[in-house]
């Protein structure tokens, strides 16, 4: 996590989707065959990333009992502790899980869709034996809701089910402030090979737990709901003066932002938008030598190297036809009315596509460097990407690096 703050976030999601589809049984861990494509491996989680994690947890864990825990555990132990270290809730976890042996990437098209609206998601997560209250609890509220204004959606959700009279929440369980949020194991009946048969889906429900704290527990029934009322107020309608001047752009409600000062030569600062799916969009930071000259950049030209990179057409969820390079690596050549920069890679990975509008439309550079004029798109391997990671400067470090210069 002290490397890659998309961790916890990954592995929450790998977890969601791993139960979704045939109970908690670790089936999304496993990989294709010949005769069969794995839920690895099907649309909703082809963005999926962080195996790594389980993979070096499952290897130390069999140093040291083989044949114990599964990995079914390891993922749901991993998603519990990687939120809690990152400042969410604490749920219990029951231990016991069978490995699932069946993984099948028709099946992930069980999962809710990223476009799905109230009424789709309540379908969804009905057919799974979960509530509307489970469904706010277990989604991501901004998401469903949208932004907070007088139309908001959220304001209709209590309305959509006579029986909720208020959005549930996570009460705290202890004086440690950690909720008693708890994911119950799913039943499953396994041969001796240990194949799922059957996963029964109604055992996957979750529940939140009556807070055990005991002052809490003293309170009346009617002291709680004002409590639960005033908190759900809190979240709707802020204070004014804990709200933005203006609010986050695309790129910065998205992406973490990285920057590659002086990258091979002194004033070729290039920056690095991160994604939490792992992909990073290159660019030219706003202290780029090139727009200092008369009139910023005027020309872009792909062709370097031993190929043309705006010829580049890569294809399919293997991404065929990508080519690998290091951080190094031309990607372009940013043309002013004086001299010409090499832009490079700044990570090694595959590159995915590039930015063709900047051969007509080169002006993108200095009117929104940021946006519309990225240069490419690369996608490095989670390892790779620590290593390079390590050379970049995170944006309160550029701003005082170029605090001089910077204009922010």
């Amino acid at each position: 996590m002290s490397n890659d703050k998309t961790v916890p976030a990954a592995l929450l999601r790998m977890h969601f989707h791993d139960c979704f589809v045939r109970g908690c049984d670790g089936s999304v861990l496993l990989n294709s065959t010949k005769s069969n494509q794995a839920e690895k491996d099907g649309p909703p989680n082809i963005s999926l990333h962080s195996f790594y994690v389980i993979d070096v947890a499952k290897k130390q864990i069999e140093n040291m009992c083989p044949g114990v825990v599964s990995c079914a555990d390891i993922l749901a132990l991993a998603a519990r502790d990687v939120v809690t270290l990152s400042g969410g809730p604490y749920w219990a976890v029951p231990k016991g899980r069978k490995d699932g042996r069946i993984s099948i990437a028709s099946e992930t098209r069980q999962l809710p869709g990223p476009n799905f609206n109230i009424s789709q998601l309540q379908q969804s997560f009905s057919q799974r034996g979960l509530s509307l209250d489970d469904l706010v609890a277990l989604s991501d509220w901004p998401k469903i809701v949208g932004p907070i204004g007088p139309n908001n959606p959220l304001l209709l959700l209590t309305s959509l089910n006579p029986k909720v009279k208020q959005l549930p929440t996570l009460p705290p369980s202890s004086s440690t402030g950690r909720s008693s949020f708890q994911f119950p194991m799913t039943e499953q009946n396994a041969d001796e090979t240990n194949t799922v048969q059957t996963s029964n889906l109604e055992n996957v429900k979750p529940t939140i737990v009556a807070c055990s704290h005991s002052d809490t527990a003293q309170k009346s029934e009617p002291l709680i709901e004002e409590l639960q009322d005033e908190e759900l107020r809190k979240l709707l309608v802020p204070k004014l003066e804990n709200l933005p001047i203006s609010p986050p752009s695309a790129v910065e409600s998205n992406f973490v932002t990285y920057f590659a000062p002086d990258f091979t030569k002194p004033g070729h600062d290039q920056y690095v938008h991160r994604h939490a799916n792992g992909l990073c969009i290159i660019g030219l930071a706003p202290t780029h030598i090139a727009f200092k000259d008369e009139g910023g950049v005027t020309s872009v030209d792909f062709n370097v190297g031993k190929s043309d990179r705006s010829g580049i057409k890569v294809s399919g969820k293997r991404k065929k036809n990508a080519q690998h390079f290091e951080s190094n690596t031309a990607l372009c050549k940013a043309c002013t009315k004086d001299a010409s920069y090499i832009v490079r890679c700044c990570v090694k990975g595959s590159l995915l596509e590039v930015n063709d509008r900047l051969i007509k439309q080169p002006e993108l550079l200095n009117s929104s460097a940021d946006r519309e004029g990225y240069i490419a798109i690369m996608m490095p391997r989670p390892t790779d990407w620590i290593k390079a990671k390590t050379t970049l400067l995170g944006i309160e470090e550029y701003r005082e690096l170029r605090k001089d210069t910077l204009q922010l």
